[in-house]
């Protein structure tokens, strides 16, 4: 896939917007597909997809109280998987 007009940039981002917080195969494809069009992704997308990353993170946190919650294993292991790919990309 080659990210040649703003519609597929557009669509990348919403798309990866969408699989935050997902409990599904779809976040893993989406960051197999992020990995793939990494090289492609302006430095300003890349910056904004690892800044929402912590934001959910922070969200996440603050809407599920710990692990009394029911929901809050289920949401910290999605979690998890998207923030060692954020750490991942960082060190790149």
């Amino acid at each position: 896939m080659i990210l040649n007009k703003e519609f597929d940039r557009d669509i990348i981002i919403y798309a990866f917007r969408y699989t935050l917080g997902r409990h599904s195969y779809a976040p893993g494809l989406m960051r197999g597909k992020l990995d793939e069009i990494w090289d492609q992704i302006s430095q300003g997308d890349k910056e904004l997809i690892l800044r929402e990353i912590k934001e959910h993170e922070r969200y996440t946190n603050a809407i599920f109280s710990g692990p009394e919650s029911p929901m809050y294993q289920m949401e910290r292991n999605d979690l998890q998987a998207w923030m060692d790919w954020r750490e991942r990309k960082m060190r790149e």
